[in-house]
């Protein structure tokens, strides 16, 4: 018994490819056009975009152009124990520019944006060096665990009086390092009760789409769904600038931000 199969007319097969090439063509353009594609957050967008088809992808160029206030500083008469009391020290940061917190505004979750995925935490860290917390200012997703290790040769105390996130991680030594969880979002202000001049803050989102700039103002946001978003350039002693994006699948779009 043998089995039976299919075979096309010998003159009927060149007719038959043309169609193939052609329903394949058009139906490239229409995607490519967006006339097809389904509203951000529905399943059928989730499901491909997280298989890396139809993500676009957002970057652009932050730029600075007024006067930023100094940090709040005041004399440190801390007297370390066997030596005399001395005035602080400060590091400022490489450039203002990567204090700068780019990010999607809004309730994504409400919004139905399914994150392409959670943001991987390299595991964050502000550091205590020459009485400065550095970085000053870190963004990081909610449900994720920052590290404060004290590297100067004397005793520091982080602490926070904020409504996302109240905390006191006490007196501690060089070398040591305490953390701290951060489960909901909102603006951190941490301090030193030692030092009374140390101050830096965090952002907790609820979402993955935020990054920060860099020492040049360039920023790279990860990968997202198609869609119209409030994009947002947030400085912290600066008047935030927001714009209105509409991305399309596999387009890579440039924004600049003036602050």
């Amino acid at each position: 018994m043998t089995a039976s199969r299919f075979t096309a007319n010998p003159k009927t097969r060149p007719f038959l490819a043309a169609g193939c090439m052609l329903s394949f063509l058009a139906a490239c353009f229409w995607i490519s056009r967006g006339w097809w594609w389904p509203p951000p957050g529905s399943p059928l967008l989730t499901l491909a975009a997280s298989n890396g088809f139809g993500a676009a992808s957002l970057r652009g160029v932050v730029r600075i152009e007024s006067k930023i206030q100094p940090r709040s500083m005041a004399i440190n008469f801390y007297s370390r124990r066997g030596g005399p009391a001395v005035a602080p020290r400060t590091t400022a940061p490489a450039s203002e520019l990567e204090n700068v917190v780019v990010y999607l505004e809004g309730n994504l979750q409400s919004a139905k944006v399914a994150p392409l995925h959670r943001r991987a935490a390299a595991d964050p860290t502000i550091r205590q060096v020459n009485e400065t917390f550095i970085p000053q200012v870190l963004a990081i997703q909610a449900g994720d665990t920052v590290r404060f290790p004290n590297g100067d040769p004397f005793f520091h105390n982080v602490f926070s009086l904020s409504g996302a996130r109240s905390f006191d991680l006490g007196r501690y030594p060089k070398n040591q390092v305490r953390s701290v969880k951060f489960n909901r979002p909102g603006i951190v202000k941490i301090f030193c009760h030692i030092h009374s001049h140390m101050n830096a803050v965090i952002r907790v989102f609820d979402h993955p789409y935020f990054c920060k700039a860099d020492a040049n103002g360039a920023f790279s946001m990860p990968p997202l769904p198609a869609g119209t978003y409030t994009l947002v350039a947030w400085h912290e002693r600066l008047k935030p600038q927001k714009k209105t994006i509409r991305l399309q699948p596999g387009e890579n779009s440039p924004v600049d931000f003036v602050l």
